[in-house]
């Protein structure tokens, strides 16, 4: 792992930027330039931020698949 702030941290973690992180749920990527890099962040590739979490459920285990069913059931988006 490389640190993201390897200086340290001398800033709260408030006052720091904001940071994100690829997990896994959307890539996006022209099969070219996939085929050309082998990587689903090639030069010039564009983040989709998800800002509620429901709009990224991470979904590996049946319970996982329960617990997001039964959190859209609760906004309305599911019946």
């Amino acid at each position: 792992m490389t640190p993201c702030f390897p200086d340290g941290i001398r800033l709260r973690s408030q006052d720091l930027p904001l940071a994100g992180a690829l997990n896994g749920a959307l890539y996006w990527c022209d099969v070219k330039a996939l085929k050309e890099t082998r990587s689903f962040s090639p030069a010039g590739v564009r983040a989709v931020r998800f800002d509620d979490p429901l709009e990224s459920i991470d979904i590996d285990t049946e319970a996982d698949w329960q617990f997001a069913e039964q959190a859209l059931r609760d906004t309305g988006v599911l019946r």
